[in-house]
Formats: C-alpha cells, sequence, structure tokens
C-alpha cells in the first residue's frame, strides 16, 4: 500500500543566498540538507552557518528535490536557525509571493526598551 508523505519530506537540497551588510546577495548557492534540518530551518528566513571555522548569515531561498544531492552537494552547515512562528511564516509568504518589501524584527530579546516617564 502507498504511504502519503508531507511534501517537506522531499526536500534535499537547500538554496541560500549570503548575506552582507543586512542585504540578501543576488547569488544563490546550492547545499545537500540533511533529514534532521528539516525542522530548524524555513523558506524565507534567515540562518547562521560555519564555513571555515568562520559564521556567516544566510537568507533561506529556496527548498527542492533532487535525488543525487547527497552525492552533488556540499552537507548544509546550519549553525542556528531565526525560526519565526508559524503565523509569521505565513504573513512572510504571502507578502513575498505579492511583492512587498518589507523588514521583520529577528526577535523580541533583540528590542531596546525605554522608560517612560508620565507625570
Amino acid at each position: 500500500m502507498n504511504e502519503l508523505l508531507f511534501i517537506k519530506e522531499n526536500f534535499n537540497v537547500v538554496s541560500i543566498s549570503f548575506m552582507r551588510n543586512g542585504e540578501i546577495q543576488k547569488k544563490l548557492y546550492d547545499w545537500y540538507l540533511p533529514y534532521d534540518y528539516l525542522g530548524k530551518i524555513h523558506l524565507h528566513t534567515k540562518a547562521t552557518i560555519t564555513i571555515n571555522g568562520w559564521k556567516k548569515k544566510v537568507f533561506i531561498a529556496n527548498l527542492s528535490y533532487h535525488p543525487k544531492a547527497k552525492m552533488l552537494y556540499k552537507p548544509f552547515p546550519l549553525v542556528t536557525s531565526q525560526q519565526p512562528s508559524w503565523q509569521i511564516q505565513l504573513i512572510c509568504q504571502l507578502m513575498n509571493y505579492y511583492g512587498i518589501k518589507y523588514d521583520r524584527e529577528s526577535d523580541v530579546m533583540s528590542i531596546t526598551w525605554t522608560k517612560i516617564n508620565r507625570t
């Protein structure tokens, strides 16, 4: 009997763009995506990878499948991923679909709080 598989279980190639000075570069690089990383990265989010001991920020541009990905590409050197909630992911996907430019805060802990004096 055939089993139904989630589409994301078929992804084994991740296409990334490096980030420089907060800007996403245009050139895409393909990496083999180990199965364990599928729950750790999400489309159109930022992640940190390590290459030759250097940590680099990247943008997850695309996820795809290739039958020989493990032989063709180097494994994705993921260090951390900024994983937003599913609601934020959905909003970002819709905005990307409609071509709307936006900036998203990376996390609540990075916000500087200021005291407001009320009189």
